[in-house]
């Protein structure tokens, strides 16, 4: 990416010399010469400084520049561990955020790359960690480290100039709200001021620095203000609310947020959202907790937080553009596990239900949603109703005596029900048959309350369980068969179908009785943690339910994740305590589904994804100059043409061929570059200027290879290889001078 071009090679000229490209020794703020209405940028000193540090440890490579911000997101996952563990009490719940922003695609994405668009979280986090433990402890230094934490945070990243007096704010709101003495006031601001001190030579030094950044962010047919304060205030000018009202609804947009992300032309590459799909759920829930408990100060902070993350991007005109208003992740989570904890430790049963269904239905509603736009959304819908179906089985066998099920109890209502629905997927009427589960389903939980497993609950019972292996084995198991003799092919089909939901009916009946028997004899939480590995197996098998295109292997595939599924809600005896509950249940479906869907994107990451964003030539400058002068090993090469990379950037090439030469260590090529003048043209006077020996790097296209097919009949040139880009689409000749 072009910033991390510009700060990499700052960077290394510090490193190297301690001044930066404009000779200024150690400035706390880097001018960067990306020209807006005739003024420069200026960078943050925090992500720089830290990437001097690694140059001067590490060579000069895109893994040394990025290292900086690749620990910066370990350290927000630790960070987050300890905010949660101080906010939540529970090392449960502790891990629960840190995973959850572990695998949150945004961060890790931001992560990876040398940009300081995620360089406020660190201070974020390690700020709610001294407020969280001063409300515990009440020691007054905490306050003073968390607001000059925040002050330092100011350095971290643009918009942190307006999130972290923010921040201060709401520290102060808590404050005021605990009726603290002027004491604990004066400590946070004391120590929000001290970092601030450093600013003021610099800005001494470079009066013009706020109008320039101003003036960054302003739209193009914006004029161009004399001073800091009109600059400023041309981008929260009152005309501008609505437009950053409408992209500041924008960043709300679930499809955005929990699908599949951006749609801008630069992020358009993403096959998940911002967050993964159970956020959405959890979000759902924390926030509901945070309606329910409005002034508790911790929930102003979060949500807070939450909501005021997109502000500064939706009046700097970005749509959509996560990387701008990235300080909503760590709230968001912690929102998320709160949403989690209130479904693990609501008193109220009928509460906890609620929200376990809520839940589930809205990531169900977001997978199907992503149907059209993200690949194996099926799977996602198929992996989010697992904790909902062993859900409502837990319900209907809760405290029912399975061992009581025999063949002559159960056989007649059983074969009864699978005759039935063959005879529905005969004639057609398949969609009647989940109606009739549900039916089935009602009865049976109505008559729960019957003892010691009555008779109308036992055939209720049976029938459901028939019901639905039959319906799972119509689904996903393929029958395809031919006539045998006389008999035709749809009857063997059907027998076929009927064997195989009675056998699968059978091994369940089987297994959870076993299974009870056995597990009558271990601890309350040995029984416990066999079901939640069953449920990761039956979530993770379910997932992969068309994995096998053999019909057998499909049929046992199918037959244990429903075996599974009863022997799962067979372990719920009366003694309630070694029933799965629905915080636990919630948890290890969530962790299921997490793993399952951030081990796609991680896998297409670094595979697909790459090829989907290498279409443009500023992302394969990289391939020419390390393919052209990487093999040339020390050999001289007297000049290099290449040709210029983006329209609206002149001068891009040439940054790009500093930043490779200098890491392949051919910096003597760096003066004897010359970018050309015309958008991936062919400047055949500049060309043939060149002296014998030199390098020709241009991109393929029709008019370029005209002329190319001209020079090279003609001797003056030389194919020397085409690059293509990692999804085959071809990028740059590198062709050479012949005499040398």
């Amino acid at each position: 990416m072009t910033d991390e071009v510009y700060s990499a090679l700052t960077a290394h000229t510090v490193a190297a010399t301690g001044r930066d490209p404009h000779g200024a020794f150690l400035p706390l703020y880097f001018q960067m010469d990306l020209p807006k209405h005739g003024s420069p940028m200026w960078f943050q000193p925090a992500l720089m400084y830290a990437m001097v540090l690694a140059l001067k440890v590490l060579p000069f490579s895109e893994s040394t520049i990025r290292l900086p911000m690749a620990i910066a997101g370990v350290a927000n996952v630790v960070l987050m561990y300890f905010v949660g563990r101080a906010l939540f009490g529970r090392g449960l719940f502790a891990v629960g955020a840190a995973v959850l922003l572990a695998l949150t695609p945004a961060h890790f994405m931001y992560s990876r790359v040398a940009m300081d668009f995620q360089a406020p979280l660190p201070f974020i986090l390690a700020w709610l960690l001294c407020l969280l433990t001063y409300l515990k402890r009440g020691d007054r230094r905490l306050l003073f480290a968390g607001g000059a934490i925040l002050g330092a945070g100011v350095y971290s990243y643009v918009a942190a100039a307006a999130f972290m007096p923010l921040y201060l704010l709401l520290t102060a709101a808590v404050l005021l709200t605990r009726r603290e003495s002027a004491r604990s006031f004066a400590a946070l601001g004391a120590g929000f001021i001290l970092p601030l001190l450093l600013a003021i030579p610099a800005l001494a030094r470079n009066p013009t620095m706020l109008r320039d950044v101003a003036l960054h962010y302003a739209p193009d047919d914006a004029p161009a203000a004399a001073d800091a304060a009109s600059s400023i205030g041309s981008l929260v000018a009152p005309a501008r609310f609505a437009d950053a009202a409408t992209l500041y609804a924008g960043f709300w947009n679930p499809r955005f947020l929990f699908v599949d992300g951006p749609l801008r032309t630069t992020d358009a590459t993403w096959q998940v959202g911002v967050f993964l799909l159970p956020v959405a759920g959890l979000l759902l829930l924390g926030l509901a907790r945070a309606i329910r408990r409005p002034m508790a100060p911790l929930t102003l902070v979060l949500a807070a937080g939450v909501l005021t993350a997109p502000i500064p991007a939706s009046f700097a005109q970005q749509s959509e553009a996560i990387r701008r208003a990235l300080e909503l992740l760590p709230f968001a989570v912690l929102v998320g596990v709160v949403g989690l904890e209130s479904l693990w430790t609501d008193r109220s049963a009928m509460t906890r239900g609620i929200a376990f269904v809520a839940f589930w239905s809205v990531v169900i509603a977001l997978a199907i949603a992503s149907h059209d736009h993200v690949p194996r959304a099926q799977a996602y819908v198929r992996a989010s109703t697992v904790p909902l179906g062993i859900a409502a089985l837990l319900a209907v066998l809760d405290r029912f005596p399975i061992e009581r099920l025999t063949l002559r109890t159960a056989a007649i209502p059983a074969v009864a029900t699978m005759i039935a629905c063959q005879a529905a997927y005969f004639l057609g009427l398949a969609w009647m048959v989940m109606p009739a589960i549900a039916v089935v389903f009602i009865a049976a939980w109505l008559l729960r309350s019957e003892p010691d497993g009555g008779g109308n609950r036992l055939r209720a019972i049976v029938v459901l369980l028939a019901a639905i292996a039959s319906e799972f084995t119509f689904l996903y198991v393929d029958y395809a068969s031919a006539r045998i003799g006389p008999v035709p092919a749809s009857a063997i089909v059907m027998t076929m179908r009927l064997g195989a939901a009675s056998a699968v009916l059978l091994a369940s009946f089987a297994a959870a009785t076993i299974v009870r028997a056995l597990l009558a004899r271990f601890a309350d939480d040995t029984v416990v943690a066999f079901a939640i590995v069953g449920v990761a197996y039956v979530q993770v098998a379910y997932f992969f339910v068309d994995w096998f295109a053999n019909p057998w292997l499909r049929f046992l595939q199918v037959a244990t994740i429903f075996v599974a599924a009863v022997k799962i809600a067979a372990l719920s005896q009366q003694n309630t305590k070694r029933a799965l509950q629905l915080g636990p249940l919630t948890a290890v479906g969530i962790l299921g589904l997490l793993c399952l869907q951030f081990g796609f994107f991680y896998a297409d990451y670094f595979t697909e994804f790459q090829a989907r964003g290498s279409g443009t030539a500023v992302g394969s400058v990289r391939l020419a100059f390390e393919s052209a002068v990487g093999d040339e090993r020390g050999r001289p090469v007297p000049a290099i043409y290449l040709a210029r990379v983006r329209n609206e950037s002149p001068g891009l090439g040439a940054m790009y061929a500093t930043f490779y030469l200098t890491k392949l260590k051919r910096e003597d090529l760096i003066d004897a570059t010359v970018e050309g003048d015309q958008y991936m043209g062919f400047e055949v006077d500049r060309v043939n200027s060149l002296p014998p020996g030199s390098l020709v790097i241009v991109n393929p296209s029709a008019r370029n290879e005209r002329v190319i097919d001209e020079l090279t009949a003609r001797g003056e040139l030389t194919r020397d290889r085409l690059l293509k880009t990692p999804d085959g689409t071809p990028m740059f000749w590198i062709l050479r001078k012949p005499g040398r």
